[in-house]
């Protein structure tokens, strides 16, 4: 079976797909609605196009319905957010395959602007129901998105720091890159911030406008970049489809820099993400840090042939909502479990102590141990230690302890 990678980039005002090396792009408002006449759906303008002849209801900034868990009612029928964004899904992918099921897409990577466990999980939902392979699909940030969109470009244009400006309406958000190139891995960082200097798009249109908007971005270009050295600048969002407004913002840009103008740059990303997890060898050799990722590692300290090794739990660059581990441990002469947090800056690394007090008195080496750990957030993990007892000779206590540990302080 031939191999069709679909990315995907997602927002509240609209959706972009793009296939892996292939050229054609489709954009959708994402919206969906269901139709009066025959009680199927349509989406994208169609969708509002059957609002305004009255043959519909729609449900637009869909991204947003999702994050939120609503629910609505259309024509009697109650309809939650997994179910609606599936069919915004099934219907805008074939779309690219002209119902063609032969060329649906084998490996899906949906890039969404933020990360959060909940969303996630919906999401993941909603595209269970598409019949894709579960270990196919992928759910990424834009700031991820953008490290494999930058990964995948000439090694020139990344030598230093590499600046994105995504304008959106009523949203202007800057992404910014560095490569950190270390004896045994390559770790690339991609932060955010969402500008307060956000505009809507619609003063575009006139002239003064325009000036103004320019004006904005010209102040947070200068601002951002200050004594800062970039190889290159990316522009993407529906802002700068058209970027003859920009012009003092462009000029102070690329000055002594490489600047690309990209709207499908997150969809573009995605598909590079997928065709990395599609691919029977890593094509990539960096760790990823960004939202979305996890900036530490985390190791238990323990006795082995009497002398102290960290056996990770987590690693660095793991995706927070679905880094998890088990693993079962058989105390002996201490008091607490001894875990070491380990960032980027590994002299800010610190110890956490698990206590074990919640065991009952037996004698050494005749208890057993669970250790179960997750993520409530990049920043959050829970630990839960558990008293699995000794076999038949000492039965489980059921006693366990909980804790949540902060990564950083």
């Amino acid at each position: 079976m031939n191999k069709r990678i679909l990315g995907i980039d997602m927002n509240d005002q609209r959706t972009i797909l793009s296939y892996y090396s292939e050229e054609r792009i489709w954009t959708f408002p994402t919206a969906v609605c269901r139709d009066s006449e025959y009680m199927g759906w349509s989406v994208g303008s169609t969708a509002y196009e059957s609002v305004l002849a009255g043959k519909g209801i729609i449900t637009d900034k869909l991204y947003s319905f999702v994050q939120k868990d609503r629910i609505t009612t259309l024509y009697g029928t109650e309809y939650n957010s997994v179910t609606l964004m599936y069919e915004f899904l099934r219907m805008i992918i074939r779309k690219t395959v002209d119902n063609d099921e032969s060329l649906l897409p084998t490996y899906l990577v949906l890039c969404i602007p933020t990360i959060d466990v909940n969303t996630v999980d919906r999401l993941y939902e909603s595209i269970s129901r598409l019949g894709i392979d579960r270990n196919n699909t992928c759910i990424i940030s834009r700031a991820e998105a953008f490290i494999y969109y930058t990964m995948s470009q000439s090694p020139d244009m990344r030598n230093n720091n590499v600046a994105l400006f995504s304008l959106e309406d009523n949203e202007l958000t800057y992404y910014e890159l560095k490569v950190q190139r270390k004896a045994k891995s390559t770790l690339v960082f991609a932060d955010k911030e969402l500008l307060d200097e956000s505009f809507n798009l619609d003063i575009l249109r006139k002239e003064a406008g325009s000036k103004l908007a320019d004006k904005i971005l010209l102040s947070c270009a200068e601002r951002l970049f200050k004594n800062k050295v970039y190889s290159s600048v990316f522009v993407t969002g529906a802002g700068f489809s058209e970027i003859e407004w920009a012009q003092e913002f462009m000029r102070f840009v690329c000055n002594r820099r490489k600047v690309f103008s990209d709207e499908e740059l997150f969809s573009r990303g995605a598909g590079f993400r997928g065709a990395d997890l599609a691919s029977e060898k890593p094509i990539f050799s960096f760790t990823p840090i960004c939202d979305g990722r996890i900036d530490s590692s985390v190791y238990i300290n323990i006795n082995r042939k009497d002398r102290v090794i960290a056996y990770p739990i987590i690693n660095i660059g793991d995706p927070w909502y679905s880094a998890e581990n088990t693993i079962s441990l058989i105390p002996y002469n201490i008091e607490y479990l001894d875990l070491s947090i380990v960032p980027m800056d590994e002299r800010k690394r610190k110890n956490v102590h698990i206590p074990l007090s919640f065991l009952p008195d037996r004698p050494d080496r005749t208890s057993k141990l669970s250790m179960h750990v997750r993520f409530k957030n990049a920043g959050h993990m829970y630990v839960v230690v558990k008293d699995m007892g000794f076999g038949d000779l000492f039965p489980s206590s059921g006693n366990s302890v909980s804790e949540e540990v902060a990564l950083w302080d």
